[in-house]
């Protein structure tokens, strides 16, 4: 008996979403008149308040004045003591002021690694540049200072 009241409510309850109305009853008002909701002339200018602490500023400025390195590539052109990269440095600088220049220590030799490139292509063209001069350079992904952008880049 049950089963067949089920059934029955299940029926009744489809039939009426199937046969509901589409229409959007908030175009109309109470007193039968069409009326539209949201147009452009309905619309008020108003002024908006932002309300938030301030550790969030300070935290804002601090990753601004330390922003965290990306991924990115690098051409290595040396490998060797401290005082040899050191010197290599200098050279490179000397010929590149433009291009960063950055000696990192891997036990036990200091290696010297140039540029902040987003991709390996931008790095294959700086290679190819310098490969005269620098002969046993290559390519090593490292994480990069972000680059400076120009105006008008995004």
């Amino acid at each position: 008996m049950w089963k067949n009241n089920l059934l029955l409510f299940a029926a009744a309850l489809i039939c009426s979403a199937v046969t509901a109305q589409n229409e959007d009853w908030r175009l109309y008002a109470p007193d039968g008149k069409q009326t539209v909701i949201g147009t452009a002339s309905s619309q008020k200018d108003g002024n908006i308040r932002f309300v938030q602490d301030s550790r969030i500023a300070l935290m804002d400025s601090l990753k601004k004045a330390n922003p965290t390195p990306m991924d990115g590539f690098r051409v290595q052109i040396f490998f060797g003591s401290r005082n040899e990269a050191n010197k290599a440095r200098a050279d490179f600088l000397r010929i590149n002021p433009e291009v960063g220049a950055y000696v990192t220590y891997l036990a036990p030799n200091f290696r010297l690694r140039v540029g902040d490139f987003r991709t390996r292509t931008e790095a294959e063209k700086f290679k190819r540049e310098i490969l005269q001069v620098y002969p046993g350079s290559y390519i090593v992904a490292d994480q990069i200072a972000l680059p400076h952008l120009g105006k008008g880049k995004l």
